[in-house]
Order: C-alpha cells, then structure tokens, then sequence
C-alpha cells in the first residue's frame, strides 16, 4: 500500500510517501509559496526515488485548509487531478489537525517536551487569518481537544484558556505566524507564564509527513472520497469576495 501526500496550505509545499511498513519519505520546497511551480515535480522525485509507479499509488491524500487560499485550490486540484487519472480515493485532512501533530511531533524530537509530557501538554499552532483573526486547534496527546476554528483572537484566546483548565495541562507548546504578529497574544502568553504555565515555542509548520499520518488513519477507517468530492475549506470567505459583498450592499 502507498499513499501521496499533499501539504500546500502553508509557506512551504510538501509531499510524503507513507508505504505499508509504516515508512515514510518526505520532500519539501526550499522556496516560500512556490507551490504552483514546485509542486509537480516535488511529486515526481519522490516516486522516482522510491522507483514507484503514479498508478501503484492507492491514496491521494491533500491538506483542505484552512490555510493559504491559493495554496489550497493548488494542492485539492493536483491530488483530484492525480485520482481523476489513476483512480485512486482522495482523502481529505484537516490542515490545523495536521500542524498541531507536526508541533507535537518535533517539539519531541527536539527535546522541548518528552514523549511522556504529551499527556500534560496542550499544542497550539495559531495561523494569522487576517482581519485580527487566527485559525487554530488544540491538541492533547493523541487527541484533539478543540477542533479547528477560525476565530477573533480574544475569542481564541479564551477557548485556549478553558481548555488548558478543562484538560488540567500544566504546559502549552505555541506555533504560527500569529504569535509574533498579535500584541494580545504575547500578553496572553505573559499572563500564562506568569501563573505557572510552562510555555514552549516551535518554529514547525505544515508538513505532508502529519498529512499522510492522519490519512492513513482516515483510510483504515474508510473514510475515503471520490475525486469530485475532495473540497477545499476555507472557513471563510475570501477577501476579494467580501470586499465585493460590501461594495454591492
């Protein structure tokens, strides 16, 4: 069994191989938000590498969003346009879901937290979403705490709270490009340092290898879709159409 891989909702594009042993081979994009030139070809190497076949792959796995607009539209259009050719399920997955387990994933390997704090620490990647709004979920263990939402930061903010309370963590592993860009959420972060909260930083974004991790998951569940059925999810209107919305009013 092999199942593709597509991560483009960030600044940087990847994809995975995840082979029936549990293997899995990566290949990333140096470049930031190139995704539309470098994305082909990243898939090309990565089986020529492997010495696979496009029609011995049996998913097609794609990051929907939330995330980078243009990012998704290339990712679902190249894993449908794949499926379409070789008949392959498409499986969708949750970009935030995906991030949070990539930030779990190398905050360990990177000894911020041991595998053995996984059950005391809630991950949080916080993804700018513009208009004072972040995209995000939580993650405790192997489970997600919080969906993903898409929210006003004081509102986010707050979800973070209850949940570190609900799950009584006593440590919180940040990520994203929100956290430097927001004065609220660095107070946020003040506040939890100073009541006793051990906050920790990773610089990990998305990565195809927690794509194809969640996917397989996905596919032993049978949750697998038709090429047409694999849909982008933004969580919120485009700019450009609301700026035509308002205009229009």
């Amino acid at each position: 069994m092999f199942l593709l891989a597509i991560e483009t909702t960030g600044f940087n594009c990847s994809v995975a191989l995840l082979s029936e042993d549990g293997r899995i081979l990566e290949k990333s994009s140096a470049d930031r938000l190139n995704h539309l030139k470098d994305l082909t070809p990243l898939i090309k190497v990565l089986l020529d590498e492997k010495n696979i076949a496009m029609k011995a792959v049996d998913y097609i796995a794609a990051s929907c969003g939330p995330g980078s607009f243009t990012g998704i539209r290339i990712g679902i259009s190249t894993a449908r346009a794949i499926s379409q050719i070789t008949g392959a399920p498409c499986i969708g997955v949750d970009s935030m879901e995906a991030m949070a387990l990539s930030c779990q994933q190398r905050a360990i390997e990177n000894c911020l937290i041991k595998e053995e704090e996984k059950s005391s620490t809630i991950v949080c990647p916080l993804v700018d979403a513009r208009q004072n709004q972040v995209y995000s979920c939580l993650l405790k263990e192997d489970a997600i705490v919080e969906k993903t939402f898409v929210e006003d930061i004081d509102v986010a903010l707050d979800k973070i709270k209850s949940a570190l309370l609900n799950c009584k963590a006593n440590k919180i592993l940040f990520a994203g490009d929100a956290i430097e860009k927001y004065e609220p959420i660095k107070e946020f972060i003040k506040t939890l340092e100073y009541q006793g909260i051990d906050v920790k930083f990773t610089e990990e974004g998305q990565r195809a290898k927690s794509v194809a991790i969640l996917a397989s998951k996905l596919a032993d569940e049978g949750s697998t879709l038709e090429y047409a059925q694999l849909l982008p999810n933004y969580m919120r209107k485009p700019e450009a159409q609301r700026r035509l919305e308002e205009r229009l009013k």
